[in-house]
């Protein structure tokens, strides 16, 4: 009790009062529980939560105070291992630090007195009541031991916590929301407080306008009287239905709705919110009606087997969230315009990885819309199209919807779903009898119609094209958006030093800014989505905010109960706004209950990855944060696009940390809020000249051949329609000339010859699936590469070991990094302390730790190294270059299997450097190493290829020109990337052409080149890079023609853009513009050399280095390198050498690096 009073004494969070597990205070007290089972015995999973057998449950008050700030080190031994050396402190410190504790405490008790009044009356002996008033405050800080409280699971935490919230979204609702919340004011605000540093950027605070609604003048003609009532009653209010009002669509709906029913195929590419969905969804229900009120009217309207089936209809959405989302929409408009009974006999549902068995054979696939997305079209619908309620389905097939078409315009995942839709198409023209030069002369109406909606992208109509395979006269664009917007309030918002005016210090993790945003938003009723690039960092924040809303509100109750003179009941107390986090690995229920929240009004703010960054109806919210740039422009639009639905005020603030990344568009905020795609400025002639064809992506296409060959056998003259470009003739022969090849090659001739033994002429030969592919090569084809999707058997499952309730699945890939014994591991904001993890049986045993301050943070590194070279570019030649007697001028490249192997060694302690909890955990506070016994590698086999660095040029580099050789090696394989990723001039496309290879390379770690002392991890002066996705090597795929391969064989442009691109930039530490920074770096951009990287490439497209792709087993395929240094290549002399020399390294500045000097662990692993 008296270490209670004297914590109410002196108030805030400099004495620490609480209860903690034994194993909380020694981390690694959960070694200690190493299983009790034989060696090689898997425990059952009941003997899995039994009770342990030590007393790591254990709870001891834990007495701290937190008034003294101890600096620790980080150290590493002589084995390269890294620890934290905790300092020595004198006694004459300690001495001083008691003094000012004591006369802290002087002032804090005569100021308590001073509150709480003094002496009751004249008699000494007379309690006084600033006494009694102490026992109040403590007794309620009296801590409760965590064994005698079971917290609720968060998700049933928001439920209970939802009815409460209801109240307040009412009456915010009722008083105009966001409409009437002063953006501006709030600004102003922030710009006055005491801790503010001047975040907000220069240039980086503007408003975009309000836009007044454009109205169609009339649309009951367009939709039918019966139509426009259902649109009425979902638009409309009692009132206005009552005066016989009727909605009016927006000017952009009714010129798309229009286009549909002419028969053409529509992209609408208009803002976030502008009401898009009706676009689709009205023509489909027309559809429908007009079918039901033919039969109904027929002589026989009971007999299923008279007149045409039902039309039917696919959805397509890039997620399952999107899908269900839309789905219940569509079915509500439906029940408008249809009687009960009649509206539930068109079964219109999603099909995705989430319908259960059960679903599925009760609807006997007699489907008439589904929502589904490309996966289940690719794997579950074509493969299967024989089935009789499949192939009544697709027979009838009338419309697909493609929604999000800005998703698919550049990586394979577009390529993929271009070819999906192409083998739809084919599909459905066989069931339907027609032949494929109706369908692909662009003249015959088409098997189906396409509609699409996107956000706004430059040249909609050529990704309509690429993606569909339509000529560009059936496509027609909407983007004259006439849906009204409220004005939006940007800024741009640079977390501060973390010394003041001490660049050296760095940065305030951006996590700390956007606490203290979100909290103040929602606690003003502004309904808020947070949106971070990473499921950790969503994590982090919603912890953060968490402690944040406690810190504030202990100080609100406590004013009021001192405003009641010390009384309030409980039930008076005020609650923090109900805040949840949302993004992948949640289950499918957790994830349809936030969901249905959010757009009920009973969340006051979400923390989210991109998962919520399509057009899902989360209701309508007001203020979005942006924490740390998310890659692109486009995703910074589409999530600032989040809020101001409803035409409401809004506002949307970037939130910049201390990578690289973030910087370049600090110090540029206008390029991520204004159009300056180059696209825009350019012709669509221009666009589409630039953007190969299908046959330049030989081994997808392949693939899905393989795929198209076995649903229905593959005929040259029949099919080439169906995989050959639209865009122009010239690439339509290309392409041909490749399918031909693939067809004849790859696949196997079912009718080589006729009965008689004759061979058939090749027009009359089909084709089947290579028998490799067998059974289903559908199987064998990931569209978005491997990892395991939810719900596989593959994934991990986190189970809470008090509650027996599984908390998340995760994927194989994300396991080593996320669950660790004695790690934390973090859901919905709360900590649960890692027990154990069983790879064999896929699950991991945590438990709840809410009184934890401390987090981790694996240590982990990857390998890459080449494991099988099937293709070399060219020939050795090689120099007397002194030391080693003979290396290699020419820098060779080669193309093989890479060995792909992700080790977690340890982890970091880490807490936060505030004594409140909020903000980001940046403070190491211990260095943990793992047991070999627990560091089992995530070991895969990749394609990749590689160049292997003369000694000479890394001499060059590090010694001569004394600058750091990993970090130039891992500057140039950014450069190269981001120069894979992007034409010269176009990155807006690649969806049906040269898809941007979606590669990954070696990033270098900090943390091991930092280091004093060399790390015993050594790694060769080496540029790699390699696909994400593992080969499957039994499955015949080593010979594939993979992304690796694709940007293999076009090395040589894209080295010469690579220098290009960087000689041009005028950054000196490197930046987006340059291509030094790569946003998908796993190291945060931080050990990169510009310098270095410059003679990289300037060495890499020489004469002396030119690359030349062979055909050891693939395709021939050549390139020639666009050179940029003049140097003399007739014979290999060592004064070829000194030249070459010379100019690699004309005007690169000697080391160090400016953004590299002085750097430690400490500053650059967080």
């Amino acid at each position: 009790m008296d270490v209670a009073r004297l914590k109410a004494i002196l108030g805030g969070d400099e004495l620490v009062f609480e209860y903690a597990r034994m194993e909380d205070i020694d981390a690694m007290a959960a070694k200690k529980r190493k299983n009790n089972k034989k060696k090689g015995e898997m425990p059952s999973f009941d003997q899995s939560f039994a009770p342990d057998a030590d007393k790591s449950d254990e709870e001891v008050l834990l007495v701290e105070f937190r008034d003294v700030k101890l600096r620790q080190t980080l150290s590493t031994g002589s084995s390269g291992s890294t620890s934290v050396r905790m300092p020595t402190v004198r006694r004459q410190d300690m001495v001083k630090a008691i003094e000012r504790r004591v006369a802290r405490f002087r002032t804090a008790l005569d100021r308590f007195i001073e509150t709480h009044g003094g002496l009751t009356g004249p008699d000494i002996g007379v309690r006084r009541c600033w006494e009694d008033r102490l026992d109040v405050e403590a007794t309620r800080l009296l801590p409760v031991p965590a064994s005698e409280t079971r917290p609720l699971d968060p998700v049933q935490a928001m439920l209970v916590k939802s009815e409460n919230q209801m109240a307040m979204a009412n009456a915010y609702d009722a008083a105009g929301g966001g409409e009437n919340f002063n953006f501006a004011g709030y600004i102003d605000a922030l710009k006055r407080d005491p801790s503010y540093q001047n975040q907000i950027v220069p240039g980086g605070e503007f408003t975009v306008p309000e836009q007044a609604p454009v109205y169609a003048e009339t649309t009951t003609e367009l939709l039918g009287n019966a139509l426009q009532d259902a649109l009425d009653r979902l638009l409309l209010d009692d009132a206005d239905l009552d005066r016989g009002s009727h909605a009016q669509l927006y000017a952009h709906q009714a010129d798309a709705l229009k286009a549909v029913f002419k028969g053409l195929d529509v992209v609408v590419s208009t803002s976030t919110s502008s009401g898009k969905s009706l676009i689709y969804q009205l023509p489909i229900l027309k559809m429908l009606w007009q079918w039901y009120n033919a039969k109904t009217n027929s002589e026989t309207p009971n007999d299923d087997t008279v007149g045409p089936a039902c039309p039917t209809a696919i959805f397509i959405f890039p997620t399952k969230a999107l899908a269900q989302d839309q789905m219940r929409s569509f079915n509500h408009l439906k029940s408008l315009l249809f009687p009960s009974d009649v509206a539930e006999s068109f079964i219109c549902t999603t099909y995705d990885g989430d319908t259960s068995a059960d679903d599925r054979a009760r609807n006997n696939g007699r489907y008439t819309v589904i929502f589904t997305n490309p996966d289940m079209l690719h794997v579950n619908v074509l493969p299967n199209w024989e089935r009789p309620a499949w192939h009544s389905f697709l027979a009838g097939l009338k419309y697909v919807v493609l929604d999000e078409l800005h998703m698919y315009q550049s990586g394979s995942f577009g390529l993929h779903v271009s070819l999906v839709l192409r083998r739809l198409r084919r599909i459905v023209d066989h069931c339907a009898g027609r032949t494929s030069h109706e369908s692909g002369d662009g003249v015959s109406p088409p098997s189906f119609q396409a509609i699409s909606c996107s956000a706004t992208i430059s040249h909609p109509a050529l990704l309509m094209q690429t993606v569909f395979g339509v000529s560009a006269e059936r496509v027609r664009v909407v983007a004259n958006d006439g849906s009204p917007a409220g004005a939006k309030h940007w800024v741009v918002w640079n977390s501060p030093y973390i010394t003041p005016n001490a660049p050296e210090s760095g940065r305030v993790h951006p996590i700390q800014e956007a606490t203290r945003m979100l909290a103040d938003l929602t606690m003003a009723g502004v309904r808020t989505i947070a949106f971070c690039r990473y499921r950790r960092t969503c994590e982090l924040l919603m912890k953060s905010v968490t402690a944040e809303f406690d810190r504030r509100y202990q100080k609100i109750n406590a004013k009021r109960r001192m405003a009641n003179g010390g009384e309030g009941d409980e039930e008076e107390r005020r609650e923090p706004p109900n805040v949840m986090a949302y993004r992948g690995g949640y289950s499918v229920s957790d994830r349809r209950l936030i969901e249905h929240e959010l757009f009920a009004g009973r969340l006051a703010g979400v923390v989210a990855t991109n998962a919520l960054e399509l057009g899902i109806d989360i209701g309508a919210l007001d203020a979005v944060l942006v924490v740390g740039f998310p890659m692109t422009v486009a995703s910074l639009r589409q999530q600032a696009g989040r809020a101001g639905r409803r035409a409401r005020a809004s506002l949307a603030v970037l939130i910049g940390g201390g990578d690289p990344l973030d910087q370049h568009y600090m110090a540029n905020p206008r390029l991520a809020i204004e159009d300056n795609e180059p696209d825009t400025l350019r012709s669509t002639a221009d666009v589409a000249a630039e953007m190969p064809g299908l046959g330049d992506n030989e081994g997808v296409l392949e693939e899905h051949l393989q795929c198209a060959a076995f649903e229905i056998p593959v005929n040259i003259e029949a099919d080439q329609s169906y995989f050959t470009s639209a865009l122009s003739k010239e690439k339509a022969q290309h392409d041909l000339a490749v399918f031909q090849s693939i067809v004849e090659t790859k696949l196997d001739c079912v009718n080589d010859t006729d009965v008689d033994g004759a061979a058939t002429e090749p027009g009359d030969r089909y084709y089947t699936c290579d028998a490799k592919w067998l059974p289903m090569p559908a199987r064998q084809v990931a569209l978005r590469g491997s990892g395991g999707q939810l719900g596989t058997d593959e994934n991990y499952s986190v189970i809470d070991i008090d509650s027996h309730v599984v908390l998340e699945e995760i994927e194989p890939a994300r396991v080593s990094f996320t669950l660790y014994e004695g790690g934390v591991f973090i859901h919905q904001g709360c900590t649960y302390l890692v027990k154990s993890v069983e790879p064999d049986a896929r699950y991991a045993l945590v438990a709840r730790r809410d009184g934890l301050s401390w987090i981790t943070r694996q240590r982990d590194y990857t390998d890459v190294d080449p494991a099988k070279t099937l293709s070399v570019s060219s020939h050795e030649k090689l120099i007397q270059t002194g030391s080693p007697a003979s290396a290699p001028l020419l820098a060779v490249v080669k193309y093989g299997l890479a060995a792909v192997a992700t080790v977690v060694f340890g982890f970091f302690k880490l807490t936060t450097t505030t004594a409140d909890g909020t903000g980001a955990y940046s403070k190491i506070i211990d260095a943990v190493e793992l047991p070999e016994s627990q560091t089992r590698p995530y070991s895969r086999t990749c394609a990749g290829f590689w160049i292997d660095l003369p000694y000479w040029l890394q001499e060059l580099i590090a010694r001569d020109k004394g600058l750091s050789l990993a970090g130039a090696i891992h500057a140039a394989e950014h450069a190269v990337l981001n120069a894979l990723s992007s034409s010269s001039s176009s990155s807006n496309y690649g969806t049906a052409g040269q898809a941007a290879p979606r590669l990954a390379t070696e990033c270098k770690a900090p943390e091991k080149e930092f280091k004093r002392a060399p790390s015993a991890r050594r790694r060769p002066a080496r540029l790699i890079f390699h696909d994400p996705e593992a080969l499957d090597l039994a499955g015949g795929q080593e010979h594939r023609r993979t992304a690796a391969w694709r940007a293999y064989a076009g090395l040589g442009p894209a080295l010469s853009r690579a220098l290009a691109r960087m000689e041009r930039c005028a950054c000196t530490v490197g930046c987006p513009e340059c291509g030094v920074t790569w946003g998908p770096c796993t190291e945060n951009n931080i050990v990169v050399s510009k310098p270095g990287a410059l003679v990289l490439l300037r060495y890499l497209n020489s004469p002396l280095a030119a690359h030349d792709p062979g055909t050891a087993a693939a395709p021939t395929s050549t390139t020639t390198t666009t050179t940029t240094i003049n140097t003399n290549t007739t014979t290999n002399t060592m004064e070829d050498l000194a030249d070459l020399r010379k100019s690699l390294v004309l005007g690169v500045p000697d080391g160090p690096e400016e953004n590299l000097a002085g750097h430690s662990i400490a500053q650059t692993i967080i």
